[in-house]
């Protein structure tokens, strides 16, 4: 369960990341 929450957690982070890394991109 403990696992499957760090799974989330990173995906969830990963995501978030990505969204950042593109606005970044659009706006430079």
């Amino acid at each position: 369960m403990r696992f499957n929450f760090s799974m989330r957690t990173i995906s969830l982070i990963t995501t978030i990341i990505t969204i950042t890394d593109t606005t970044s991109n659009g706006a430079g």
